[in-house]
């Protein structure tokens, strides 16, 4: 999977400032006054950086519809790459359903950016702190370009998993680690159902697991890194002696597993070139793209007009 990540290592720190979203609030979407605001000096002191946090932002019936359609796009294109789209009224193709969703989500935050990277992930897996980049730019040019914001949009959470499997941002970090500094301010947003989360593109950020993970002793940490790497060797032989079948029962059997389903998007900006190697979703070459909106009509409305963001007034 390549989801442009620039890697560092975790270092300790000896003081951390902690932010949680709360749960029950019923924010100003629409608006734009979020659930949690933190603001952070940057690295350098001069800049400050804001991680925000917006509750219902999607009704829990449009989740689980996002999260089935986004299910269904990884098997068709048989790969969990990102994806782009151009926004209106820039685009030349017709919006997807789920690129609709994040449209209205965006419009509604106020951010009129034109490109939009996206995926989709539903497995509870440790990600190392990192900042998505352009890696093809970085390795042939040398050039260190992030997005403008990055955005995770929460769809379903397992029980057993709700309050201990947060994203973690480190608003003051960015795209890298400044190892001089002792303070480190850490913000820690629960994964919620609905819940939106936003931040600026060259903020690092992470998602612990388990939760306490950099808690642990450093021959614990070791251990779990050994157990993680025989899992994933495990996986990768599953994957070679079964095929993936994209039928409805298989999806369904899927769902089943569905740990903590996030969409993650950002926005790029028009000062730059979209992000290289990645592709727009095409959809079945089997229809017609007028064929194509007319069942988009038929199922979620006019541009996709019953999956929009829920904006409180």
């Amino acid at each position: 999977m390549n989801h442009k990540y620039f890697c560092f290592p975790l270092l300790l720190f000896s003081s951390v400032t902690f932010g949680f979203g709360l749960y029950g609030s019923s924010p100003k979407f629409g608006s734009r006054v979020p659930l949690l605001s933190v603001s952070a000096l940057s690295q350098d002191e001069n800049t400050c950086v804001d991680v925000r946090v917006f509750d219902n932002v999607f009704h829990p019936t449009v989740c689980e519809v996002i999260r089935a359609l986004s299910v269904e796009g990884t098997f068709r294109r048989d790969s969990e790459e990102t994806c782009i789209f151009i926004r209106p009224p820039s685009n030349e193709t017709a919006l997807t359903p789920i690129e609709h969703a994040m449209d209205s989500a965006l419009n509604s935050l106020g951010d009129m950016s034109r490109l939009v990277e996206y995926w989709y992930r539903d497995e509870f897996m440790n990600i190392d702190t990192h900042v998505d980049i352009d890696e093809i730019e970085l390795e042939k040019e040398g050039n260190l370009r992030a997005p403008k914001f990055s955005h995770v949009l929460y769809l379903q959470v397992k029980d057993e998993l709700k309050g201990n499997c947060p994203t973690c941002v480190f608003p003051s970090q960015q795209v890298g680690w400044n190892s001089k500094k002792i303070d480190v301010d850490l913000v820690a947003v629960p994964a919620v159902q609905g819940r939106l989360l936003r931040f600026p593109g060259s903020a690092m950020h992470a998602v612990p697991c388990p939760a306490n993970r950099w808690l642990l002793t450093d021959d614990e940490e070791a251990l779990l890194r050994e157990e993680e790497e025989c899992y994933d060797d495990d996986e990768d032989d599953l994957d070679d002696e079964n095929d993936y079948e994209d039928d409805d029962e298989d999806n369904e059997q899927d769902d089943d597993y569905i740990e903590r389903a996030v969409l993650l998007f950002n926005t790029w900006s028009d000062d730059g070139p979209p992000p290289r190697d990645v592709l727009k979703d095409y959809e079945s070459e089997l229809h017609t793209e007028t064929q194509r909106i007319a069942e988009w009509h038929a199922d979620y409305g006019v541009d996709a007009e019953l999956l929009r963001c829920e904006p409180k007034s």
